[in-house]
């Protein structure tokens, strides 16, 4: 059907990209996984969709999460106060 054969254009486009920008940056190992965010990523069953679809792990990721988290540790355990921290 149409809706199908869209979504395998529009995945095999992602895939390329994908592959194309590994090459690029001469990175040697598979995608394990994607994160998606924002309004699309509260789609029901949306994460699932596409780790059929790039046969990989799909998750949601809320940035904003990370500030109600209290505190964003750094490299060398570093961290920002939460004080430091907006959310916009």
């Amino acid at each position: 059907d149409m809706l199908s054969n869209e979504s395998e254009k529009f995945f095999s486009k992602i895939q390329f990209t994908i592959q194309a920008t590994l090459k690029n940056e001469n990175i040697h190992q598979p995608i394990a996984t994607i994160l998606i965010t924002g309004i699309g990523s509260t789609i029901s069953g949306i994460a699932e969709f596409i780790s059929e679809q790039m046969n990989c792990t799909c998750k949601t990721f809320q940035p904003h999460k990370i500030i109600q988290n209290g505190k964003i540790v750094l490299e060398n355990n570093v961290s920002i106060p939460i004080e430091f921290t907006t959310t916009i």
